[in-house]
């Protein structure tokens, strides 16, 4: 396929396969299940009620208080209230982008395991406004995800390994092990690093690596709630072989590649952030790509490797790509090839 110009045009040209016939799940996870018509019906308008509520909440894009002192990103209530319809252009790119991108890694022998993470306002809805109207059964809140439970649906009818958390974080939100998300901020807990790490390691299917990697247990702060009080997190500290406190972490040409958004840099001074946990459950050292969202940014930079001569997958096996649930509703999701091809005395650019 000939394209003129740059890489940038390349990007804006590349077409992206709709999706407008995928089926529609319903809403939430749960509704793949055995789910009565008025067990669904009532998922539904909570749903549609509390997409409402996180859409007014989060206008001013400033940090809300929700019930029993648990703080929400005004920014991430905003982007969950302008969740697009499943089968529109913000849908159909997300997952064109994704499922495009492991079948050029799946050409060159390379798999791909992609992660789905829930924000917190889907884990704890319930905490948000009494007027989202949540339902609560056994303590777990319903579902509310049909838009990212339909799109990661449509990522494995198309071949993508996908991890889907929200099930998992439901239900294991308020466990014997700790919360999954620190109470006063955004971020998952270092139990839920632990849980998301877990979960990709299943998934992933390779043999435990030799690292020797060891886990220990322990309690950090993990900031001041609205009374005042520290708030002290359990967290599984992972150390190398000799007890030293820094796992390496590469950048690519390691077995495993791990792309994602900075978050996932979250507790690392304490040993116990996402790609520590991952590094133990595997038992291998990882490379590591991070930028602001985990949309685009690492293809493009291992596209401009792997145009410039170098292969950053000489020594990969695996691709982890961990990616917040709500950037599946973004609109500016790219096909992005692997590397360009092109020749001085030929300056068309080729897709690999």
């Amino acid at each position: 396929m000939r394209f003129l110009s740059s890489a940038v045009l390349l990007l804006s040209l590349l077409p992206l396969t709709s999706c407008k016939n995928l089926p529609k799940l319903g809403f939430g996870s749960k509704s793949i299940g055995g789910e009565s018509d008025k067990e669904r019906a009532k998922r539904e308008s909570a749903e549609t009620a509390f997409l409402a509520e996180c859409k007014k909440l989060g206008a001013g894009d400033s940090t809300v208080k929700g019930l029993d002192g648990w703080l929400f990103s005004g920014a991430e209530l905003k982007r969950l209230g302008t969740t697009p319809e499943v089968g529109s252009t913000n849908f159909s790119s997300a997952v064109s982008a994704v499922s495009e991108y492991r079948r050029q890694l799946k050409e060159i022998g390379v798999d791909l395991v992609f992660a789905i993470v829930p924000p917190k306002a889907l884990v704890f809805p319930d905490k948000l406004s009494k007027d989202a109207k949540v339902p609560v059964k056994k303590g777990t809140p319903a579902a509310l995800d049909s838009y990212f439970t339909t799109a990661s649906e449509a990522l494995k009818k198309k071949g993508v390994k996908v991890v889907y958390l929200t099930e998992d974080f439901l239900s294991q939100r308020l466990g014997k092990a700790g919360s999954l998300y620190v109470k006063g901020s955004a971020y998952p807990t270092p139990h839920a690093a632990s849980v998301i790490a877990q979960a990709i390691a299943k998934e992933a299917g390779l043999s435990s690596g030799s690292a020797g990697f060891i886990a220990k247990e322990a309690a950090i702060q993990g900031g001041i709630d609205l009374g005042g009080k520290a708030e002290k997190l359990p967290a599984r500290q992972i150390f190398r072989p000799d007890g030293t406190t820094a796992i390496p972490l590469g950048d690519t040409g390691l077995p495993v590649l791990l792309i994602a958004d900075e978050s996932v840099r979250q507790w690392r001074t304490e040993n116990a952030s996402l790609p520590e946990q991952l590094s133990f459950e595997l038992q291998r050292p990882l490379g590591l790509l991070t930028s602001a969202n985990a949309r685009n940014s690492q293809r493009q930079k291992l596209m401009s490797l792997g145009t410039t001569g170098k292969n950053p997958f000489s020594s990969t096996k695996l691709v982890v790509w961990i990616c917040q649930a709500t950037e599946l509703s973004s609109s500016d999701w790219a096909i992005i090839p692997l590397k360009l091809n092109f020749k001085m005395a030929d300056p068309t650019i080729r897709t690999n």
